[in-house]
């Protein structure tokens, strides 16, 4: 008479038992939850702001005079922070 049983062959002999985690303090989960939340907070309010800032300058046709000195024909001279003369 052969027997069958609903659990697959093993070579171990603790086949049925279940390996638990280490508990985890409330602190812990708490700062986890935060963060995650903190982290989509961050991600919304970043896409909101870049797509504000890619909108708004083109909605309000911001241009820059031809005699300009910052006009996009006159090249840019890189100025030392502590001298103010060009480097």
């Amino acid at each position: 008479m052969t027997t069958t049983t609903d659990r697959p062959a093993s070579s171990h002999s603790d086949a049925g038992s279940t390996v638990r985690p280490a508990p985890v303090s409330k602190f812990a989960k708490f700062v986890a939850i935060f963060t995650l939340v903190a982290g989509a907070v961050m991600v919304i309010a970043g896409a909101a702001t870049w797509i504000t800032v890619q909108s708004s300058p083109a909605e309000e046709r911001i241009t820059v005079s031809e005699d300009s000195p910052a006009s996009p024909t006159t090249p840019w001279t890189v100025r030392s922070p502590r001298t103010r003369k060009p480097r």
